[in-house]
């Protein structure tokens, strides 16, 4: 069904109130004893929230190792200057990297560094931030009780915090961790309550992401119906967001879901629009699957003349693009639709 393509692999940690170019962090510094002078002082600090800042920028446009050293070097400059709040974010900022570059274990660890620091100094928001990436990274590591640990206690400080940005992701992500232990239903609870937060909010993204994994659960559980809804309720939001990948992807699915509960005309028709999307896109390989596609539901119906049509699109297609095992396999196919229609003349020149 429909693969998660949202950025960490599918996993919501807004890093840093999803900071973009035009609108960098203003770190809060602390002030903190220091051998330095006060002039020294400021020009360290202002060095260290640079190199934060630029560590954020490589992390949003995923140069993640100029990242992690960007953020390295912040740390030490923070604690040069004895900034608690710095090193707490830098940590975090270290976390998220590794995070995002599958490097789980370093993860956990630098978090936990972030983690101690925060709840030092009370920084309840770094230190939510923190909780949630243990619990993701633990996920990923399979110590699903640590990671339900983090996660829970990411929940409650979201809702202590009343940061409803951060509840919707929570409760995702522990929705992905309750899908990774086979709790199917708990899992549906929590992208439920995510997916009613995301609508209050009006995010739009993060309530595409929890109306996929719903549709996803319920199709692991072979409730197609549910399915559907929550599909047909994604591809209104993609599509009114001009998200054309991601309609492909879902038209795909409807397809498929329709096909299962044996309403072949419906799973027409999605095929259909797949079919007219790609062509839009000038996207040759969606065109040649959703041709192929056609051909094999028209088959199983009994409509081998449109299954005829569509597959010969498909072999002509696929032979401009050279791919080489789609025109061997949809010879084959081509052979025995026109044999099944007693045309065996034809059926000889494939």
């Amino acid at each position: 069904m429909v693969e998660t393509n949202r950025q960490e692999y599918g996993t919501f940690i807004p890093f840093l109130m999803r900071i973009t170019d035009e609108e960098l962090l203003d770190s809060s510094l602390q002030s903190g004893e220091s051998a330095l002078g006060d002039q020294a002082l400021a020009e360290v600090k202002t060095t260290a929230t640079q190199r934060f800042d630029r560590g954020i920028l490589y992390y949003q446009h995923g140069a993640y190792q100029p990242a992690l050293m960007a953020f390295q070097e912040a740390l030490s400059l923070y604690k040069t200057c004895h900034d608690l709040n710095g090193q707490a974010q830098a940590w975090l900022g270290l976390g998220l990297t590794s995070y995002a570059m599958k490097q789980y274990a370093e993860s956990v660890a630098f978090s936990n560094h972030g983690l101690t620091v925060a709840h030092s100094i009370g920084d309840r928001w770094t230190e939510r931030q923190a909780l949630s990436n243990l619990g993701n990274a633990y996920r990923h590591l399979y110590d699903y009780e640590q990671a339900l640990h983090y996660n829970r206690q990411a929940l409650a400080l979201s809702e202590q915090l009343e940061d409803l940005p951060s509840q919707a992701a929570t409760w995702s992500n522990l929705g992905l961790l309750y899908k990774a232990m086979g709790e199917h239903h708990q899992a549906i609870a929590c992208y439920e309550s995510g997916l009613q937060v995301a609508s209050q909010l009006g995010d739009r993204q993060v309530e595409c992401q929890i109306l996929q994994n719903l549709g996803n659960v319920h199709h692991k559980l072979g409730e197609h119906g549910k399915t559907i809804t929550y599909y047909e309720r994604l591809l209104q939001l993609v599509h009114s967001a001009a998200d054309y990948q991601a309609e492909l992807k879902i038209l795909k699915s409807l397809s498929s879901a329709y096909y299962i509960i044996k309403n072949y005309a419906k799973s027409i028709a999605f095929l259909q629009k797949r079919l007219l999307l790609a062509r839009k896109l000038h996207d040759s390989n969606n065109e040649v699957q959703s041709l192929g596609m056609l051909g094999t539901i028209y088959h199983a119906i009994g409509k081998h003349n449109d299954a005829l049509k569509c597959h010969e699109q498909q072999l002509s297609l696929a032979q401009q693009l050279n791919q080489t095992q789609i025109v061997q396999q949809t010879r084959i196919t081509l052979k025995t639709l026109c044999c099944i229609l007693g045309d065996f003349e034809r059926a000889s020149q494939y």
